[in-house]
């Protein structure tokens, strides 16, 4: 089991905070993305995303491919 102050780096794999990233991209919810089997809760993943300035890039550009497809039309 997992604390929340673990980093991300050192607890779960990469693959899954970038599967994560690319549900959120895709449309999940954040909610959806953190219920896959192995993720962080979405309290850490958030408490993450505060401290560390690369996840939060990477979360930002994940909401806004979400936005864009969601809401613009080419």
């Amino acid at each position: 089991m997992h604390t929340d102050d673990e980093s991300p780096m050192t607890h779960w794999p990469q693959t899954v905070i970038d599967m994560m990233l690319a549900d959120i991209a895709a449309g999940a919810s954040v909610e959806r993305a953190c219920s896959r089997p192995g993720a962080p809760s979405r309290a850490t993943l958030f408490r993450w995303i505060g401290s560390n300035a690369d996840l939060a890039e990477r979360y930002a550009d994940a909401v806004r491919a979400q936005v864009h497809a969601r809401y613009v039309k080419e």
